[in-house]
């Protein structure tokens, strides 16, 4: 099995546990503290992560291609002073950046939250939200330059056993010491991965910490760009967050917060298998027109397969989803998830223009596209969050905005190629008709069944489940049949 093969099954496998350990800890959460709590804890942590604008892209991808780069060339020495300047500044920059962010934080949340909420978080959740982003920022960064080295399967091993850790004191500290047990798990994993991260790139890299101006300005140069992107990224969610307490309140933050999330574990092992391919796209230089219109035909017409696919089944589970995870039917949960999931896949079938974008360092499009999205969030909020001042307002506002920065993705791409987007396969009729199908099927559910009937209930689920899968693959499941079955009716016919 070749070394690409085997880093996208090991990042797959690590989604999959990360997915169902957020899948138990978040039902744990509302089970326990319930969804208000939920939603406080996720505008806490989505401000505390806007301090991500401290390191100046010198983290995450620009690490993994830089240590690929120097790696390909045999150029240990960059390695380490690439490794060492990076630490040393995230480290500095992002401490520092709290500090500053904080006063904002403050009077943010102030003007948010209820009296009672403000004061909890200010004096508690606050403090532990920063000491766990600096140790998160650290241990990123160092399974960055492990990343680049292609080490997928340690990465894995580790990454596997400290969300089971998270899981298991979330689970117990929540129930003594309420949100701040939260972050006491998220410190203790972090610090867990740090110190793993620390000892396995000290004995790769043999690294002094010693700070060289000309690693950083290499850096900087590259992962300026990054940051544009980052920072587009990282202000959308306390913008999004901010406009759904004002419209809905912290209840709807967290509804919110489970859509998102599960969406994006739905779509995550799509994605993390094109990630694996910014090392080898970094050491093979593949900037050449011939060979990206080629990587982005293949890999686009795959993804669009998987990614209707598990879109169309993911809506039809959703009643169930919502019944088991959330407690009951929920229509704000549904209507986000399906706003999200909607957008989303044209975000996920553009992905492949992002990483072709990260590997040959042509960044502005990617920069352009957050640059988009963020606008849109904000201008469509404005629109129907405040228009119709409610939560379906604000998921056609999040779905329309992802959705309009992967249509710009495809028009900035094709442009810049030459490439005839509509010729690349992502236009099939017959796969777009089946996620329509998935849309009907899930308001006649809603209409004619009642969720609480949960045995009839999954058996309508499952059949029609099975009869999306079905109509996805019947081309593909005839021609198995005409393999498997070479006497039948159907060959005979055929020839």
């Amino acid at each position: 099995m070749g070394i690409l093969k085997k880093n996208v099954i090991a990042t797959v496998s690590q989604v999959l546990v990360f997915a169902l350990c957020q899948f138990v800890l978040y039902r744990l959460i509302i089970m326990q503290l319930g969804v208000e709590k939920l939603g406080l804890w996720s505008v806490i942590t989505s401000f505390t992560m806007t301090a991500s604008i401290g390191n100046f892209g010198a983290s995450g991808s620009s690490i993994v291609m830089f240590v690929a780069r120097y790696l390909a060339e045999d150029n240990r020495e960059k390695v380490r002073k690439i490794v060492s300047t990076s630490l040393i500044f995230v480290t500095i920059s992002v401490s520092v950046t709290l500090m500053i962010l904080f006063p904002v934080a403050k009077f943010t949340l102030y003007k948010m939250l209820s009296p009672d909420y403000f004061e909890y978080t200010s004096q508690h959740l606050l403090y532990l939200s920063f000491v766990y982003f600096i140790l998160y920022s650290v241990s990123f960064l160092l399974w960055s330059v492990i990343d680049g080295y292609q080490m997928y399967v340690r990465r894995v091993l580790f990454n596997s056993l400290a969300q089971i850790l998270n899981l298991a004191l979330s689970a117990k500290l929540m129930i003594y010491y309420d949100l701040q047990g939260l972050f006491w798990a998220l410190i203790i994993q972090y610090l867990f991965l740090t110190v793993a991260g620390l000892l396995i790139v000290y004995r790769l890299v043999r690294f002094r910490l010693v700070f060289c101006r000309e690693s950083f300005r290499e850096i900087f140069r590259y992962g300026i760009k990054l940051q544009g992107i980052s920072l587009l990224s990282t202000f959308s969610e306390p913008i999004i967050k901010f406009f759904l307490t004002l419209t809905g309140g912290l209840a709807i933050t967290g509804y919110y917060e489970m859509a998102n999330k599960i969406t994006n574990q739905i779509r995550s092992p799509l994605m993390v298998g094109l990630q694996t391919l910014i090392p080898a796209i970094a050491e093979s230089n593949e900037d050449r027109e011939e060979k990206i219109s080629h990587y982005f035909k293949k890999s686009t017409v795959q993804i669009l397969d998987l990614a209707l696919m598990t879109s169309g089944l993911f809506i039809i589970l959703l009643p169930l989803i919502s019944r088991y995870w959330v407690g009951s039917l929920n229509e704000t949960f549904i209507w986000m998830s399906v706003s999200l999931s909607l957008g989303y896949l044209l975000n996920t079938i553009a992905s492949p223009i992002n990483y072709i974008n990260l590997g040959t360092a042509h960044l502005n499009g990617n920069v352009y596209q957050q640059l988009i999205q963020t606008i849109s969030v904000v201008i469509f909020s404005l629109i129907f969050g405040f228009l119709f001042h409610s939560a379906k307002g604000m998921s056609v506002a999040l779905g329309l905005s992802i959705a309009v920065a992967a249509v710009w993705m495809f028009y900035d791409f094709g442009r810049r190629y030459h490439l005839n987007i509509t010729k690349a396969g992502i236009l099939k009729p017959k796969k777009w008709f089946s996620l329509i199908f998935a849309l009907v099927i899930l308001l006649v559910l809603l209409i004619n069944f009642q969720v609480e009937a949960s045995f009839q209930y999954l058996a309508m689920t499952s059949i029609t489940a099975l009869v999306f899968i079905f109509l996805f693959f019947s081309d593909a499941l005839k021609s198995l049949m005409l393999q498997i079955l070479p006497f039948t009716l159907i060959k005979d016919h055929k020839s």
